[in-house]
């Protein structure tokens, strides 16, 4: 079977196809790696410790490396998850051996027993082509590629790229010499490369056209700060990114030095813990100062670890005991894939870009969900042969049909999948699918109306438990929906009183005074009655499913209940000492209240209104209008404030 995504691309060249079989192909083997990944959980210890020094000194992180013995059984070791980390923490099997280590540490004693400083260096990225810089405003700016193509391409078609369509790294001399003297003005001397450095191959190096090579500005000489009366929104954004990569590439590599901290703790039964602390200053921060936001980072870092010396005693302020929980690989986006499509076929970038727009755009292939790509449920078989049917954990099977993706287990117990764009392959766990069924079977039908054919289903909703004729997938079938009375319950409900319910408004018959029809209703407030004009509220003791025509017509004649009616009188409780005027006490329709004729408060719910007295109700609107004027008035917004 060929793959659907394949069915409407005649007339594209067959490189397109193929990118785009391979693209499906990364996007189906990264879900199969999510689905085939199992979550392991583990527990870390770490603390926050101060060199013992007057005026105290500030706290260091540092985290358990090394246990004489560890506070769990063997058996429990081998089944110990890995840490993928240089100097990675103790992993500790379960909360009870991470709080016991804990509490035997609080009284221990703690020394600096080892202690490293490390030279490192941080040297600028090559210049940029169209994979880097896809990649770069994807994680600076968050954008498609699309986005970044479309920004680009604008960018160089006025004048102000060279161009965005290039493999090569290389920078020409004379546009070396120029950043340069940029660098050399912005930042001074010190801050740019003794020697121009050069990037690429040495076929790059004999391009000589001004626009041959890396992505660069035109002009170096002019930063985005200078553009802003021509360039707007995206193209300021991406011209702004690529002016300072480029500008980076001549200037110095920032260094600085690592210091690492060996800390050992000695337990009361003479046993050792080991934590380790690391911590890394900037030095001389070169080419970052070409990045604002970096340069910022770097300077914010405050060195903690630099006075610290081996032999000293340190104070432990803090331990913690925490979680972790292993992470499946990531899914792919659209700047993620483009990037490992491009290494996988050795493709240029842009078009790479295309195949993966072509198969988000045909839906029927994959989907988008935030960022996230998503292979559908015909693509993820077909790319695997597994021939319409997919193996899930637990027993269960995903096999595809006309209809859709349908999920069975081991039991004949079936359903169909929710979309795609809801519900993505790694989440169908054995959880899941025992949830999904099981949700199935509570909704089969009560039962077939006798008139229609149709099934009735009994449903809960937003607004509590309703009934509902004929079948919403269905779109050929009408749907008709009616909510439960009070004091109906879905347990107890039968299929003949769901009919009735079905049935409502229903049709007592005409009124002996003007011929209009009494229906009886199940409203919003609860049911009643009506003709024409006139309605009336049935008492507790009627059901709009049976209330007779010779009942409504006497509920009809009765005078309709007013606000006054329906609520007890008002009791007086004596005069307000603020307003003068008198303080009630009402039953007002969201529950008993006072009032002294100006405000209104509401009575405690586990407080009686009959005992309630004048000052208990002074007090009530005393604490009511000091909240009123405590409330911050809203100022309209008017068109100058936008």
């Amino acid at each position: 079977m060929k793959l659907p995504e394949f069915q409407e691309t005649q007339g594209l060249p067959p490189e397109v196809d193929t990118l785009k079989h391979r693209a499906l192909q990364l996007l189906v083997e990264r879900e199969r790696e999510r689905m085939a990944f199992r979550r392991q959980t583990w527990w870390e210890l770490s603390a926050v410790l101060a060199a013992r020094r007057e005026p105290p000194a500030p706290g260091f992180p540092a985290r358990v490396t090394s246990l004489s013995e560890r506070p769990q059984p063997p058996a429990a070791q081998t089944a110990l998850p890995a840490v993928p980390r240089a100097q990675a923490s103790v992993p500790l099997v379960d909360e009870a051996s991470a709080v016991d280590l804990r509490h035997r540490l609080e009284l221990a004693s703690f020394q600096v027993v080892g202690r490293t400083v490390t030279p490192f260096e941080l040297q600028p990225a090559p210049p940029l082509t169209t994979t880097t810089l896809l990649h770069e405003a994807n994680t600076s700016l968050g954008w498609s590629p699309r986005q970044t193509l479309r920004a680009g391409t604008w960018l160089a078609e006025n004048g102000f790229l060279t161009s965005v369509r290039t493999a090569s790294t290389f920078l020409p001399a004379e546009t070396a010499a120029a950043i340069r003297l940029v660098a050399k003005k912005l930042f001074g001397a010190d801050h740019v490369a003794r020697a121009r450095r050069t990037f690429g191959t040495a076929s790059d190096s004999s391009h000589d056209a001004p626009s041959a090579g890396a992505i660069r500005p035109i002009d170096v000489g002019q930063p985005a700060s200078a553009l802003r009366s021509r360039l707007f929104g995206a193209e300021l954004l991406l011209y702004d990114l690529i002016w300072k990569h480029t500008l980076a590439t001549q200037m110095t590599a920032a260094h600085g030095q690592r210091v690492t901290l060996t800390i050992e703790a000695r337990l009361a039964n003479e046993e050792a813990v080991r934590f380790t602390s690391d911590e890394q200053t900037i030095e001389h921060r070169g080419f970052l100062r070409a990045f604002d936001d970096r340069a910022a980072a770097a300077e914010a870092i405050t060195p903690r670890l630099l006075d610290v010396t081996l032999g000293d005693v340190v104070d432990c302020r803090s331990l913690e005991a925490s979680e972790h929980t292993s992470q499946p690989p990531a899914r792919y986006t659209e700047a993620s894939l483009s990037e490992d499509l491009a290494a996988a076929t050795g493709s240029h970038a842009e078009r790479c870009v295309n195949a993966i727009d072509d198969l988000v755009h045909e839906h029927h292939s994959c989907c988008l969900r935030g960022q996230e790509l998503l292979p559908t449920w015909p693509a993820f078989a077909t790319a695997h042969d597994t021939d319409h049917a997919i193996e899930l954990a637990g027993g269960f099977l995903v096999r595809i049909t006309a209809e859709g993706p349908r999920l069975e287990d081991a039991d004949g117990r079936q359903m169909l999948l929710p979309p795609e764009e809801t519900l993505a392959p790694d989440e169908l766990t054995s959880t899941k699918c025992g949830e999904l069924l099981a949700r199935t079977e509570r909704d089969k039908p009560l039962g077939q109306c006798p008139t229609t054919g149709l099934p009735v289903y009994v449903r809960a909703g937003r607004f509590g438990t309703y009934v509902q004729l004929g079948d919403a997938d269905n779109s050929t079938q009408p749907t008709r929906t009616a909510s439960l009375l009070a004091g109906m319950s879905r347990d107890t409900l039968t299929l003949a009183t769901a009919l009735q319910l079905l049935e409502l408004p229903r049709i007592l018959g005409p009124h002996p005074d003007h011929g209009l029809n009494i229906t009886a209703c199940n409203g919003r407030f609860g049911p009643y009655i009506a003709s024409g004009p006139e309605s009336r509220s049935l008492p507790p003791e009627l059901s709009p499913l049976d209330v007779t025509l010779e009942q409504a017509i006497d509920l009809l004649k009765q005078a309709k209940l007013t606000e006054d009616d329906a609520h007890p009188s008002p009791k007086t409780l004596g005069e307000s000492p603020v307003t003068q005027k008198p303080v009630v006490l009402r039953n007002g329709r969201f529950g008993p209240y006072v009032s002294d004729g100006v405000t209104n408060a509401s009575i405690p719910k586990d407080a009686d209104p009959e005992s309630v007295s004048l000052q208990d109700a002074l007090r009530l609107l005393e604490a009511r209008a000091g909240s009123r004027r405590a409330r911050p008035r809203s100022r309209r917004r008017s068109r100058l404030d936008l």
